[in-house]
This record gives C-alpha cells, sequence and structure tokens, in this order.
C-alpha cells in the first residue's frame, strides 16, 4: 500500500530518484516501527528531507 501511494502521489512532486529515495525511507521506517519526525503539531519536513537526501523544497 506504501509503495502504491509512493508510485502514485510522491512521482507526481518529485523526481524518480528522489521518489525512490522517500519510498525506501518510508519502509525503513516502516520496518523498525518508528514515526516520521515530528514538529509541536505537525510532520518535520526538514528532517524527513535530510533523512532521506531529497531537497526540503521538493517536498
Amino acid at each position: 500500500m506504501l509503495v502504491k501511494f509512493c508510485q502514485q502521489r510522491a512521482t507526481t512532486v518529485l523526481s524518480p530518484r528522489d521518489a525512490d529515495l522517500f519510498q525506501n525511507w518510508l519502509l525503513d521506517l516502516l520496518a523498525a516501527r518508528v514515526p516520521p519526525p515530528l514538529t509541536e503539531r505537525d510532520y518535520d519536513w526538514h528532517a524527513i528531507a535530510h533523512a532521506c537526501d531529497v531537497d526540503h523544497a521538493d517536498l
């Protein structure tokens, strides 16, 4: 389900390389049962971009 989401949604805003990096990072989080980094009220997109080596502006 996560792979399908990344293939359908992430590829609309990210390059194929960045979409793969983002997808692999999400799958690693899922396998480790670790939530994505959060700020006070939302996802920490700067930390996510850094973690998956994708430009923050693209995310």
